[in-house]
């Protein structure tokens, strides 16, 4: 019979080699990034051994969180910067973990679950256990057709653009200077605040990401200078062959000289030659979004969310999360308007 176990402290030693060996495992999976999640989010890190007939087949990462009246569970809680995660196990066998977090969500009086699949996985059949199947697509760009063809894919007007940055002087550097990297999340920061919301994690996420990533070349920030300043910037999360482009933000006085489109254009060509295999632009939830991603060639890869609310009022609250998060950071935001938001968090 499967179950789920969660690991103690002395059996969690194989879950980064479970996580580098599985073809399902992600930069998101491993033990570093959990961590650095759980203190960052304000949520508990559950860490599951997947178990058949005392066999270890599999681990699940799921994080919970009281939000009002509810106990939400997720895998992950917070999308941003954090695009994938779910279980690592056989395809085949996720109707049977699902079945088994029934019953550990159960124990726990929570309320709702949602589980965000990798690219790679066919479509769950699990409506009949009162999962919500949502399909989503992530842009990606195959690095192996080689720089002239995947130039060659872009739209017309996003070629122009590359080559209007490069005339007009727009400099794309890596940097792993601490002054970058509070730069770019002051980039973040301002963007945010001009749609009227704050930033998808606080400081410190980002600083733990430079702190515990950066050396061991997992995570890189590259920004885009002109005229003697940063304008643009970009971390990528780089693992297993695959770049995540995981965090983009930009001035919007400068966008007319394209120095996100520059960026990307670098960060193809660059790793390209370092031997990367996908570059993951990453999901759009608007239509003008998706259409600047579908600019640079590609394809979409598709991939699934599965959520379950487990009462009436939590679908209710579940339909209706998104303007309450949004009223939430407009009352921050309009409370304190002087306080700097670069340790907010929702």
């Amino acid at each position: 019979m499967l179950e789920l176990k969660e690991l103690l402290p002395g059996e969690e030693k194989h879950w980064d080699e479970i996580v580098k060996s599985s073809s399902q495992g992600t930069l998101f999976h491993l033990s570093k990034w959990l961590e650095l999640l759980q203190e960052c989010q304000g949520s508990r890190l559950l860490r599951y051994g997947i178990v058949e007939d005392a066999r270890l087949i599999g681990i699940f990462p799921l994080y919970i969180k009281s939000l009002g009246p509810f106990r939400v569970a997720g895998s992950p809680l917070t999308v941003e910067d954090t695009p994938y995660l779910g279980p690592i196990v056989e395809a085949g066998r996720l109707t049977d973990v699902l079945v088994a977090l029934e019953s550990e969500m159960r124990k726990r009086h929570v309320h709702f679950i949602r589980v965000i699949l990798p690219p790679g996985w066919t479509r769950p059949q699990v409506e009949q256990q009162g999962y919500h199947v949502v399909s989503k697509t992530s842009h990606t760009v195959d690095l192996g057709l080689g720089e002239d063809k995947i130039f060659a894919n872009f739209e017309k007007n996003r070629k122009k653009k590359v080559r209007k940055a490069e005339r007009l002087g727009v400099h794309v550097r890596w940097t792993q200077r601490e002054e970058d990297w509070d730069q770019h999340y002051q980039l973040l920061s301002d963007l945010c605040r001009g749609q009227g919301r704050l930033p998808p994690n606080s400081r410190s996420f980002y600083r733990g990401l430079q702190e515990r990533f950066e050396a061991s070349g997992e995570v890189a920030l590259v920004v885009s200078d002109y005229e003697g300043k940063v304008i643009a910037a970009q971390i990528y999360g780089l693992y297993k062959g695959v770049v995540y482009c995981l965090n983009e933000a930009s001035m919007r006085d400068f966008r007319h000289v394209a120095p996100n489109d520059a960026k990307h254009w670098v960060g193809i060509r660059t790793y390209l030659n370092k031997g990367f295999r996908v570059y993951d632009i990453g999901n759009a939830d608007t239509p003008p979004l998706a259409e600047y991603k579908r600019n640079f060639g590609g394809t979409e890869a598709e991939y699934f969310v599965l959520e379950r609310s487990r009462s009436r009022l939590c679908s209710v609250f579940r339909r209706h999360y998104t303007r309450y998060r949004y009223f939430v950071m407009w009352m921050r935001l309009k409370l304190s308007p002087g306080r700097s938001v670069h340790e907010s968090r929702v």
